[in-house]
């Protein structure tokens, strides 16, 4: 047998690296058409979720409160979910602070690299992903969002340093 074409599925993922940018995806809902790096401000979280997964349901209840905490968070979050639960999440969360958008779990795989949910990525105003990390409790949230911690508003005692 020559050829090892049988043998790619064991091919392990090429995860994104820090300063690796972050790929600029087409998002399409209800109409609208987005590229996911004209979203991005001087900053940007972008959360990959699914509704099969029980750790992304709870990171969706923990941003719920973080963006009442710090409510200058520009947020990405890609979800495979159907359309019902879209709209829904949605209604929980306000644009432009979180935008919501379908996305399946095999084109998670393929655009990002990862098959690991709850996953997210900070990303600065080059595109440029400077944090990565699972997002499955508060405090893996929080640590991402330090790099930022000034831009939104992260906590009263540590402006004044």
């Amino acid at each position: 047998m020559d050829s090892i074409d049988h043998r790619k599925f064991i091919k392990p993922l090429e995860s994104f690296l820090l300063g690796d940018y972050i790929p600029n995806i087409d998002l399409v809902y209800d109409g609208i058409f987005e590229k996911l790096h004209n979203m991005v401000t001087d900053h940007m979280f972008v959360l990959l979720l699914s509704t099969s997964c029980e750790p992304c349901i709870h990171t969706i209840q923990l941003l719920d409160s973080i963006i009442k905490q710090y409510p200058k968070m520009n947020v990405v979050m890609l979800i495979d979910a159907n359309d019902d639960v879209v709209r829904y999440l949605k209604t929980i969360f306000v644009e432009p602070k979180v935008r919501v958008f379908p996305y399946s779990k095999q084109k998670i795989k393929i655009e990002f690299q990862t098959h690991f949910l709850p996953r997210g990525y900070v990303v600065n105003c080059e595109k440029q992903i400077v944090y990565i990390s699972s997002c499955g409790d508060i405090n893996q949230i929080l640590n991402m969002l330090k790099p930022f911690k000034n831009i939104i508003d992260f906590g009263a005692e540590e402006k004044d340093e």
